[in-house]
């Protein structure tokens, strides 16, 4: 399926808004923020604040994790030419957050929807880490369900390269203990209310971080990074492993081949072919 305008008129904007630093906003975004009709947000209170900064007034209405049963509602009236926006709280829409259900939905009405670049929790903090990035996943909130936390777990193991997830702070050190148990050698940033007035960094070991987190205060969004210094050799069978665990977790069958080749250092087509011949078997 190709997803092309329509007269060149998007019937959903995807629109980044500041992490934290309400300057951190493109002036594109401002403007598509003017220009649709109604304006989709996790908190009604979290995006009246955004707009009321930049004196924009606009028809807000809540789209959440308990918002699936409006979605053909909303595609109903994109359909009849309404034009709707789509932000979070902060980020990027459809990260770790309910966008991207709306989102499938309109690609799959064949309305066109246009995504605007800007900013990004994860890609700020990876940056900012001072750790080789060669390679690096983002597997966004643990899962609480054992089983799939157990893959997740065993992703983050034997990555060669940065693992990255999203954790709230009340959670932080239940999490890290977590880890700690699993994972062998495991190094840690934590990078805290990125572009905020307490903007925080911590690197260490299991240990150091909690030592700290334990006597210092901690709340606010955070971003964990996590490093195994783990050398990994891998077989074909492990390649497959590895590739039918990232489409078990909801990656796209190419996407996780891609992402596999790439972290063990694979051609992808090698990759590739290793899954048509499973499937052959």
């Amino acid at each position: 399926m190709i997803n092309q305008p329509v007269a060149n008129q998007p019937s959903l904007y995807v629109i980044p808004t500041p992490i934290g630093n309400l300057g951190d906003i493109t002036l594109r975004a401002l403007d598509t923020l003017k220009s649709v009709d109604i304006l989709l947000c996790e908190d009604t209170r979290v995006t009246k604040k955004l707009l009321n900064h930049y004196e924009i007034s606009k028809q807000l209405m809540t789209y959440n994790d308990f918002s699936d049963d409006s979605i053909d509602s909303i595609v109903s009236q994109m359909e009849s030419g309404v034009v709707f926006g789509l932000v979070s709280d902060a980020g990027c829409p459809g990260i770790s957050d309910p966008g991207f259900k709306l989102i499938s939905s309109v690609y799959q009405h064949n309305l066109f929807v246009e995504v605007l670049p800007g900013a990004s929790a994860f890609v700020t903090a990876l940056i900012g880490a001072n750790i080789d990035r060669e390679y690096f996943q983002f597997l966004g909130f643990l899962k609480t369900k054992a089983s799939s936390l157990d893959k997740q777990l065993q992703l983050i193991n034997d990555y060669p390269g940065v693992s990255i997830i999203y954790e709230a702070p009340h959670r932080l050190l239940k999490t890290l203990e977590v880890l700690n148990n699993n994972l062998d050698n495991a190094k840690f940033c934590v990078a805290r209310e990125l572009t905020k007035l307490h903007e925080e960094w911590m690197w260490g070991d299991y240990q150091q971080v909690v030592d700290y987190y334990t006597n210092n205060l901690l709340k606010g969004e955070i971003v964990l990074l996590i490093t195994t210094n783990k050398e990994v050799e891998i077989d074909d069978q492990q390649l497959i492993k590895a590739v039918n665990q990232e489409v078990s977790l909801g990656t796209l069958k190419n996407q996780a081949i891609k992402k596999v080749a790439k972290a063990y250092g694979y051609d992808k087509q090698y990759v590739y072919n290793l899954m048509i011949e499973e499937k052959d078997e």
